[in-house]
C-alpha cells in the first residue's frame, strides 16, 4: 500500500476564459443596411471566424475546394477541411 505522500493529486483546474454563444455573436455581427461595406466585411470575416473555428492565421493559407468546403494547410502538412455558411 503506498504512503498518502507519495499519491499524487491533479492540478486543481484551472479558470476559463468566458466565450460568447453563436447566438450572441451573430447578434452582434448582424449586418445592418446602415453599415459601410469595410464593416460588412469586417463583420462577415468575424462570423467566418466564429462559425467555422479557423484560426486567424490560418485565413492566409484557405483554398477553395468546392462550392462547399476550404481545405485548410494545418499542422504537420496535414490537410483539413471546413465547411461555410455560403452567403460568408
Amino acid at each position: 500500500m503506498q504512503d498518502l505522500q507519495e499519491i499524487k493529486l491533479s492540478k486543481e483546474q484551472k479558470s476559463y476564459k468566458k466565450i460568447f454563444s453563436l447566438n450572441e455573436i451573430q447578434r452582434c455581427l448582424k449586418i445592418n443596411k446602415e453599415d459601410t461595406k469595410e464593416i460588412k466585411l469586417y463583420k462577415k470575416i468575424l462570423l467566418f471566424y466564429a462559425t467555422t473555428g479557423i484560426r486567424a492565421t490560418e485565413i492566409y493559407q484557405l483554398k477553395q475546394n468546392n462550392t462547399d468546403l476550404f481545405v485548410i494547410g494545418g499542422k504537420g502538412n496535414k490537410n483539413r477541411q471546413i465547411c461555410y455558411i455560403e452567403y460568408l
